[in-house]
């Protein structure tokens, strides 16, 4: 090894004095395919990529990058190669199955709705009906019936909003003052009791946006992070940022839109499990006693049809959500 940037000295967690003049079978052992490549690029004089590549730099440590071998040249018989840890791909990955969560949770509600509210009214009625001609102990029964319909009918109506596909009317919004209006309901109403605190970027852009929708998804963000955090030194960040490089791919379309507007929104609570981490946007996935599990379902529903991201992360001990959206055609950068 002749150079190492910086990156390099992070990567193999060695000083530079340490890394030059190793080999690279001193580094990844002599049968690994890396070697193979940098011979195969030495003798042809050519490029070599590949993709999840594993490496084991440490005891316990099996990384997955992407590879990059490149010949020099003007400096013959010297290798360029760059080691990428795929960490940010597979983030995206993740990030990407929130929004098959969010057409998920559409599929089901049309199925609900359908299937089960019509049965339901017709369970309600009779059960009236019957209470008419019982007496009152036994109508007691009856109205107990219809108590529960009620309550499952109002359960399947929260879950008819995921199968609400008309498009949505949206304007230029300052996203500020979007996160301002909710941050004001929270301090004022369920997260009275934390430190909330709010750190924005001023440079960012205008979206478009449906208010309405946009602040229904951060109360529901705040209001979780609220019930996570602590009741004592309970702690709620909300922070924005201009974000570089993330794009994605709608359905139907090849053009990849750009997502440079990043919300995080972030509590000091214990955050989840990690096997519930895996599918904390999808219905009816929650940790809490008395949870429904649509909130985070519904965040992600929102920020899809926005044409954004939703993630969770724990990230320095802390609890973390954040949301990636476009730019207004008008105010991009």
């Amino acid at each position: 090894m002749l150079r190492v940037n910086y990156a390099a000295l992070q990567f193999f967690l060695k000083s530079e004095a340490a890394l030059l003049g190793q080999t690279l079978a001193d580094l990844f052992g002599k049968d690994h395919k890396i070697l193979t490549y940098v011979e195969d690029a030495q003798r042809h004089d050519t490029s070599f990529a590949s993709r999840d590549v594993r490496v084991n730099i440490h005891p316990g440590a099996d990384l997955s990058v992407d590879l990059k071998v490149h010949p020099i040249a003007d400096q013959p018989g010297v290798i360029f190669i760059s080691l990428e840890p795929n960490t940010m791909r597979a983030k995206m990955s993740g990030q990407l199955a929130t929004q098959n969560s969010a057409r998920a949770a559409k599929a089901v509600a049309a199925m609900l709705a359908h299937e089960i509210k019509n049965p339901l009214s017709g369970i309600r009625g009779a059960a009236q009906l019957i209470s008419e001609e019982l007496s009152i102990e036994d109508a007691a029964l009856t109205q107990l019936i219809v108590k529960e319909t009620d309550r499952i009918v109002a359960l399947v109506d929260e879950m008819e909003v995921f199968s609400d596909d008309r498009p949505l009317e949206t304007r230029p919004q300052n996203i500020h003052q979007v996160l301002d209006h909710a941050l004001a309901l929270a301090r004022n109403g369920f997260a009275a009791h934390h430190s909330v605190e709010a750190g924005y970027d001023p440079s960012l852009p205008e979206i478009d946006a449906n208010w309405n929708q946009l602040v229904q998804a951060f109360l529901n963000l705040l209001k979780n992070a609220s019930e996570a955090a602590p009741k004592t030194g309970g702690v709620i960040q909300v922070q924005t940022a201009y974000s570089h490089g993330t794009k994605i791919k709608r359905r139907g379309s090849d053009a990849a839109i750009d997502l440079p507007i990043e919300i995080c929104v972030s509590d000091n609570g214990p955050g989840v499990s990690a096997e519930l981490s895996q599918s904390i946007f999808d219905p009816f996935v929650t940790d809490k006693a008395k949870g429904k599990g649509l909130g985070l379902a519904l965040v992600s529903k929102i920020i899809d049809s926005h044409c954004g991201l939703v993630s969770y992360e724990r990230k320095s001990g802390r609890t973390l959500f954040r949301i990636l959206l476009p730019a207004a055609p008008s105010t991009k950068r």
